[in-house]
């Protein structure tokens, strides 16, 4: 099953109220995205099933690859993205300035 882009989906609060919506292209540079394999109707971002809810974090996690590179996302909207670089897991929580810094742990939302 193709791997649907996330262009149209949002990130809903449990009071169900909308926090923030994404698209590749605030989450991966255009030639990463020209390098996934595209379908007629699908962009397939991730190469890996893996996703779960780190329960009493309020943070989803989505693995992109087998290498363990992934999304965390936060309740307040927030990312980041996480792979291993150099022998180093390291993170960025943007895709502007793209520097890669060592995980932050999400604060919990009270």
């Amino acid at each position: 099953m193709p791997r649907r882009n996330f262009i149209g989906s949002k990130r809903i609060s449990p009071e169900g109220k909308h926090i923030r919506a994404y698209g590749l292209s605030d989450l991966f540079a255009q030639s990463e995205i020209e390098g996934f394999r595209h379908s007629m109707s699908s962009i397939w971002w991730r190469k890996s099933a893996g996703s779960y809810v780190r329960q009493g974090e309020g943070t989803f996690y989505v693995t992109v690859n087998d290498t363990g590179a992934g999304f965390v996302f936060e309740l307040s909207g927030a990312y980041q993205y996480c792979e291993t670089k150099e022998g180093r897991s390291l993170c960025r929580n943007t895709n502007k300035d793209r520097k890669w810094r060592a995980y932050r742990e999400p604060v919990p939302l009270r």
